[in-house]
């Protein structure tokens, strides 16, 4: 993403700030709730947080394809939830359960 900047400010048409926190807004939303989705898959199953998280992912990138810079920067944020979500169904799986 970083290379592609200054061409997404040009055909966007809008501020170098609105594109950078389309980046910036993934890096913290993905590790701030990396903690809230391991406790997710423990109360609701990895294969229903695997679903949703990958649901989430894929919705939020295809509506990244066609948005514009306020709507990416939401989009990405919610990018940053699904792949929380994912990442942290495969961290429990590795774990294990507690009490198992």
């Amino acid at each position: 993403m970083k290379i592609a900047i200054p061409d997404m400010v040009t055909s966007l048409n809008t501020s170098l700030d609105q594109v950078l926190w389309s980046g910036n807004v993934y890096t913290l939303v993905y590790p701030a709730f990396q903690l809230l989705a391991g406790r997710l898959v423990i109360g609701f199953g990895p294969r229903n947080v695997f679903i949703v998280g990958l649901a989430l992912f894929t919705l939020a990138s295809t509506a990244c394809g066609v948005a514009g810079a306020e709507q990416m920067i939401v989009m990405w944020a919610v990018q940053g939830f699904g792949a929380a979500a994912l990442n942290a169904v495969v961290s429990v799986g590795a774990a294990g359960s507690p009490g198992a």
